[in-house]
């Protein structure tokens, strides 16, 4: 019973801080709403809305920097996080505001510009990252291109389209308290994150092994054993990267409600590029500044399933924005190939020697 207590615990803490990270970017898009009034469709959900919703990636790859004080798990744990969230956010999300669209029978016509623009950016930067781990080394230069690259799509963005006229119901008032809620919900995110980077420590201090025989009478925990991330990464990329990911789903839930097609499916793309930009690169760079750089050529079996993990994540990313490119509207089918990949992913995680053999034979 204690040994079932012990995972039983850290998952409601994980439920918990999730919900309590949806409530926290509730608050902080009600007021980016206010803030962000003149952004233009699209932008909104590219900008304000991806960075409301990734506030979670944000916290929880920061702390999973600084609460593993070994740079390599941290590192790891914090990479299982984006790489977890950004295959979620890019598969489930649009299976779910697609299903959304054509129940609730709005328009459904691809906005191709938008898409391969955000996706083109996207790509760029999953290469980027890929070429900085490929030689075993982070350093602060590294993030501070990341981070380069997101101001420069920021800019890029703001200056792409006509702004909305200015709402004359916006006071001095209703933007002070836009502000206010952009703080409340960051301090909200935050602390839901730091319980969230907590929950999945505890549980990467139990005995798999003895839980797994006990619940299910099986000798070990099929997947783990091979794991080289370790116990702490694997739980980053399904717990920590599910529970972050959840206000993005519901944000673009909700703009696909309104039929706002635009900002739900650029939600998840700004997003991606907010996580590894920003969510990841700052924390990377403070790591560095304050630490030495992260070197993980000492162990190389890490090194390759990192590797191996980005590549699928450009590979899924590839496949996504060719299934858009190739249609006109979106249909049902777009949502069944969106899960088979999702599942593909997931398959992965326990099998990586055949996501390694698949690789090496490309």
């Amino acid at each position: 019973m204690e040994v079932l207590l012990g995972f039983l615990f850290p998952i409601f803490i994980i439920a918990v801080s999730s919900y309590c990270m949806w409530i926290g970017c509730k608050i902080f898009s009600n007021g980016a709403v206010i803030v962000g009034h003149r952004l233009p469709p699209g932008v909104t959900g590219a900008t304000i809305n991806a960075i409301g919703s990734s506030l979670p990636e944000f916290f929880t790859s920061f702390l999973f920097f600084f609460i593993l004080h070994e740079s390599s798990s941290g590192m790891s744990a914090a990479l299982g996080t984006v790489v977890g969230s950004a295959i979620f956010n890019i598969l489930i999300i649009p299976a779910v505001v697609i299903t959304i669209l054509i129940n609730k029978k709005h328009n459904l016509k691809i906005q191709k510009k938008m898409i391969l623009r955000d996706g083109f950016i996207l790509i760029i930067t999953q290469i980027l990252l890929l070429i900085f781990i490929s030689d075993g080394k982070l350093n602060t230069l590294e993030a501070i291109i990341l981070l380069a690259v997101y101001i420069i799509y920021v800019i890029f963005l703001l200056n792409s389209q006509k702004w909305k006229e200015k709402n004359s119901k916006i006071t001095g008032k209703k933007m002070l308290k836009g502000w206010r809620n952009l703080i409340i919900g960051c301090l909200i995110a935050g602390t839901a994150s730091w319980m969230c980077v907590e929950a999945c420590e505890l549980l990467s201090m139990a005995k798999w092994d003895t839980w797994w025989t006990q619940v299910f009478g099986l000798n070990q925990l099929p997947g783990l054993g091979v794991f080289e991330w370790g116990t702490i990464a694997m739980l980053a990329l399904l717990l920590a990267a599910a529970a972050s990911s959840i206000p993005d789903l519901f944000i673009s839930i909700i703009d696909a409600k309104k039929g706002k097609m635009a900002d739900a499916l650029s939600n998840p793309l700004g997003s991606n590029i907010f996580d590894l930009c920003i969510a990841f690169s700052v924390p990377l760079g403070l790591y560095t500044i304050f630490n030495e750089q992260i070197t993980l050529t000492n162990d190389i079996n890490l090194l390759q399933e990192i590797k191996h993990f980005m590549q699928l994540m450009i590979v899924i990313t590839i496949l996504f924005l060719a299934s858009v490119t190739f249609f006109n509207k979106f249909r049902k089918f777009h949502v069944f190939f969106f899960i088979s990949l999702f599942s593909a992913f997931i398959y992965f995680i326990f099998n990586q020697s055949i996501l390694a053999q698949i690789i090496n034979y490309i």
